[in-house]
């Protein structure tokens, strides 16, 4: 009996050894899985951030896929360089105060209009795409018509000049522009839809709107609570001029 109880217990021993062995294993194991995820989060992210996009070729039915403000800027540059058709969806919100403020300088608006001297016209990047929010927001925008880069562009906003579609996207921020501004688009020829904007602008001349400044397109379901500290003709919460349609 008693080297039957021996028996027994060392072979209870060893199968508790082998319990705590494979427990290791799977551990360890679960560990290095959890580490590998890490590690690809990591490089996904940092990849994210260098104005690659997260997918879309442009086109209409493949969209870039703007994920944060590197790829909104990537996005700007490249229509402001003459491909003005291409179309971009948010995947995220974005925060553009890394790259826009009062220390850093103004945002440059998508589309632009470029005036040589007096108000002949020399460059249009008229953007014609379309753009969707997704339902996401871009906060932090910053436009200061003194600390824009080049500052030949009398239209300012997320977009200067739109005849593309805007759509489904909240934009909050603060303006000091000079000449025509928007908190979507400055002048919109196009269409704005389903958008709003909250923030406010300080300036001493016309054509101030929470949506666009000037608008001869259509502008449809947009809301504003912009606060317009200006001069009283042309400036309005939705639209400080409209040669179009509102709705």
């Amino acid at each position: 009996m008693k080297n039957y109880l021996i028996d027994r217990l060392q072979a209870h021993g060893e199968s508790r050894m082998r319990e705590g062995y494979f427990c290791n294993r799977t551990l360890l194991s679960s560990l290095q899985l959890l580490a590998a995820l890490l590690l690809c989060c990591f490089y996904q992210q940092s990849w994210a951030k260098d104005g690659n996009f997260g997918g879309g070729d442009g086109s209409s039915s493949n969209p870039y896929l703007i994920e944060d403000a590197a790829d909104l800027g990537a996005f700007r540059d490249k229509v402001n360089a003459g491909n003005t058709s291409i179309c971009g969806k948010l995947t995220a919100d974005i925060d553009l105060s890394t790259v826009c403020g009062e220390s850093i300088g103004s945002w440059e608006p998508i589309g632009v209009i470029r005036n040589g001297s007096g108000a002949n016209l020399t460059s249009l990047s008229e953007f014609t795409g379309t753009f969707n929010g997704n339902g996401k927001s871009i906060s932090g925008l910053y436009v200061n018509y003194q600390k824009i880069q080049n500052r030949t562009t009398d239209y300012q906003g997320l977009f200067g000049y739109n005849g593309g579609e805007i759509q489904n996207l909240h934009v909050n921020g603060y303006y000091l522009p000079s000449g025509c501004a928007g908190g979507i688009a400055a002048w919109n020829l196009g269409k704005i839809i389903n958008c709003s904007f909250s923030g406010s602008f300080n300036h001493k001349g016309d054509y101030i709107g929470g949506i666009t400044g000037h608008s001869a397109g259509e502008i449809i379901n947009c809301w504003s609570d912009a606060k317009i500290y200006a001069q009283p003709n042309d400036n309005g919460g939705i639209c400080g001029y409209s040669e179009g349609s509102i709705s």
